[in-house]
């Protein structure tokens, strides 16, 4: 089987004579992607110099790493860094990165394209009179990928500059496994992921596929015939097997990549009864459930949510800025104006540009940038009711669960006066979704840069630094947003 059709490359020669190059690039990439602030030119120009200094001697030590357990929206996972951001070996790993990026022309997946597609497709699959549909996710995917493995089965061959095959082995074999945390491991489990997708392409090609996307270690396939599940698992257990545990692959280190069988799911129409059957893909949920009509046969009826786990995600995030409001020991204690912006900013779509140097990207952010789908159903019965409580009263309930008076802005939300609720808005996450409420921070066709100063004004950022010059546009913007808890 090819999987180069699916891989892409172009000749390392032409990448490696700008390896040292790329340095600097990285190094700029590790500041912005941490949102670090405050270093200098000179902090840059020492670190590439160091840099520069450390590749040409092979004074690199890539298994100087460190484990940390973070904890994020109420989940636990361990990542590897190093210890200094711009230490040498961090520096040449986002090297690496760029450098596979660009030889397998590695495509990142776009969630809001595939939900898009998704939405598209499945009101469609849901009047065929037969289907599949299988929702799998990889277990502890990225620190499960042997680097080791990756390299000897998929990297090497590729890789026509001895100096850039040496360099990545050095790496893979001082790290083993991808882990994540590390700016390799992004392209390594996307270049073997890839060619997994190509193998279940292939596969189910021949079985009915209709749809298949992968979303880093979530996939979804949809068939237009009904399988069991044990047949569609055993498949798929075969291509894992296929792809990650090549035995004609000699490793230092073995992947440890499997299916987390929590979260396989395989709905077929035959199954369907009039109670709910749920899947779930990128915090959306789908309910099928089989209706009856008078003049027709048995219908399948598609309904939307946002799956329980995504709501609670949101709730705490809530949680967290009313806890910043409301206890005396936080720097933002009884800000009342800190916390109306800062919901605000929860309950909106927030647009921004973010400039490289290879040009501007816009970005957005926020719940009603992660949901935007839902909005065309709001109106309509096929909205799931656990889901439009929530977009309707989440933020009121986590000020009713933590007995926080609710502030003036909010009085609205709590009426019992039908006309009045109805009547407020702002800070609703359901009609703020329904109306794709955005805060655009552009230059030019958003606030603009008076309207921003003031803004953050509100929240005590200064416009001018600390020797008194004037803020850029951009900076201004990814203070406040940081501030605001988005992020940038």
């Amino acid at each position: 089987m090819n999987y180069k059709l699916r891989l892409g490359y172009i000749e390392g020669w032409v990448l490696s004579m700008q390896i040292e190059n790329e340095i600097e690039y990285a190094a700029r990439k590790i500041i912005i992607s941490n949102y670090q602030t405050g270093f200098t030119q000179e902090d840059l120009d020492k670190a590439v110099n160091r840099t520069k200094e450390a590749l040409k001697n092979n004074d690199l030590d890539f298994s100087r790493l460190e484990s940390l357990v973070l904890t994020q929206d109420g989940h636990t996972r361990q990542v590897y860094r190093y210890p200094d951001l711009l230490e040498p070996e961090n520096i040449i790993c986002q090297c690496l990165k760029q450098l596979l990026d660009k030889v397998f022309r590695v495509h990142y997946p776009n969630r809001n394209k595939m939900v898009k597609t998704l939405f598209n497709t499945l009101p469609a699959v849901a009047q065929m009179s037969a289907f599949t549909i299988v929702k799998f996710d990889f277990k502890n995917y990225f620190n499960s990928l042997s680097a080791t493995y990756i390299y000897e089965k998929f990297l090497k061959s590729h890789l026509s500059f001895r100096r850039d095959a040496d360099l990545i082995k050095k790496f893979v074999e001082e790290t083993q496994y991808a882990y994540a945390g590390l700016s390799t491991s992004n392209a390594m489990a996307e270049i073997v992921a890839s060619v997994f997708d190509c193998v279940v392409r292939q596969e189910f090609s021949q079985l009915g596929l209709i749809y298949y996307e992968r979303y880093i270690d979530d996939g979804i396939l949809i068939l237009n015939r009904n399988w069991e599940r044990s047949k569609i698992l055993s498949i798929f257990e075969r291509l894992l097997q296929q792809v990650f545990y090549d035995k004609q692959i000699k490793s230092e280190k073995s992947c440890k990549t499997s299916f987390n069988m929590k979260k396989f799911c395989c709905v077929s129409e035959k199954n369907l009864t009039q109670n709910p059957t749920k899947i779930s893909y990128l915090g959306y949920e789908f309910h099928f459930l089989l209706q009856e009509k008078a003049t027709e046969k048995h219908t399948v009826k598609l309904m939307y949510g946002i799956t329980q786990e995504k709501q609670e995600k949101y709730s705490r995030r809530v949680r967290q800025l009313i806890k910043l409001y409301s206890e005396p020991s936080s720097s933002d204690y009884h800000d009342v104006e800190l916390l109306r912006l800062r919901l605000g900013a929860f309950t909106s779509r927030v647009v921004y540009v973010s400039k490289y140097s290879s040009g501007n990207v816009w970005k957005t952010k926020g719940f009603v940038s992660n949901y935007s789908e839902l909005r065309y159903f709001v109106e309509g019965w096929t909205l799931e009711k656990q889901t439009a409580d929530f977009l309707k009263n989440m933020v009121i309930w986590e000020f009713q669960r933590q007995k926080i008076p609710i502030p003036y802005f909010l009085a609205m939300y709590a009426t019992s006066d039908a006309s009045k609720r109805n009547a407020a808005s702002g800070y609703d996450l359901y009609k703020n979704l329904k109306s794709n409420r955005t805060l655009l921070f552009v230059e030019g066709i958003g606030y603009d840069y008076d309207a921003l100063e003031k803004l953050c004004e509100r929240v005590h950022i200064r416009p001018t630094d600390s020797n008194g010059i004037r803020k850029s546009y951009n900076g201004l913007v990814k203070e406040y947003l940081i501030k605001m808890k988005v992020g940038f």
